[in-house]
């Protein structure tokens, strides 16, 4: 049974990282896997993931720095690399030094970073393979939606308190599939995640990964494209930030990667189609 919203955070656990208090979900038994979230939300677009893959994996499900319950007192803005240092510190405190991951949005910017130090010789802890959903691997390709540009803007901080649930789920339905719209527990769960602990303020702070994604493109796409692994996309092409037409780039790019296309199916695959990510993951695990 998928925990609520209050059942997850309730049965977390929390890890000291340089001032912020990191929540993380562990549950499971087996070979690791890290879940990484995207923006804006938080670990808890898994739960209903972790029901089925947690008969396979040990799971370690984190909020990102300044996401969801993860209390960032100094309001620090934090950058891809501050994450991947959070999360190559927390697996270190788990005794995880090899791993499977599955990433989502901005954190499949995360696991390129992972990859890219793996290249380099500079990770600390070894990754045993590496699936994607819908995020931005090509900053090029990657098309924002005018909340985000807003949110990125000079007057962003003023854009984030004046952020209203109802506007939020209009616009999140927007990037959903037309059959895959959620329910309205659904929707505030959404919101709850996006709030998090640290408010509206933290949307404004978060939200500079895209610009991240530009400083450091080269350094990002050439990580997928040196890889010793074989990493699987799984991508709702109804998606219009990153979805098919993104596919079409990564096929040019990145000529190892293994594609899977949902037609129907938005941006957050983790939400809209659970059931069917999972079997896709499973199947590359060989598991099913």
């Amino acid at each position: 049974m998928t925990l609520s919203f209050d059942q997850w955070h309730n049965s977390g656990q929390v890890f000291n990282w340089q001032g912020h208090d990191v929540f993380y979900q562990t549950m499971g038994q087996g070979p690791a896997l890290l879940m990484i979230h995207g923006f804006p939300t938080s670990s808890y677009d898994y739960a209903e993931m972790a029901e089925t893959l947690k008969q396979h994996f040990t799971l370690i499900i984190p909020d990102m720095l300044d996401y969801g319950q993860s209390h960032n007192p100094m309001k620090k803005r934090c950058s891809i690399f501050d994450q991947v240092d959070m999360m190559t510190d927390l697996l270190a405190h788990l005794g995880h030094q090899q791993l499977h991951i599955l990433a989502h949005d901005v954190g499949d910017t995360i696991a390129q970073e992972m990859l890219h130090r793996e290249n380099q010789g500079e990770l600390g802890f070894e990754i045993a393979s590496c699936v994607l959903q819908n995020g931005g691997l090509v900053v090029d390709h990657h098309r924002p939606r005018r909340i985000q540009k807003l949110l990125l803007g000079p007057f962003g901080p003023i854009i984030a308190q004046l952020t209203r649930k109802a506007k939020f789920s209009r616009s999140l339905t927007a990037i959903m599939g037309q059959d895959t719209q959620l329910s309205a527990q659904q929707l505030d769960d959404i919101w709850r995640s996006t709030l998090g602990i640290n408010g509206k303020a933290s949307l404004a702070r978060r939200i500079h990964y895209m610009t991240e994604r530009i400083v450091n493109r080269d350094r990002w796409v050439k990580a997928l494209q040196d890889t010793k692994h074989h990493v699987l996309m799984i991508n709702g092409t109804d998606d219009p930030i990153s979805g098919g037409h993104a596919c079409d780039a990564f096929e040019t790019l990145f000529p190892k990667m293994t594609i899977i296309r949902m037609a129907g199916i938005g941006h957050f695959p983790p939400i809209e189609a659970p059931s069917r990510t999972v079997e896709y993951f499973l199947k590359h695990h060989q598991l099913i």
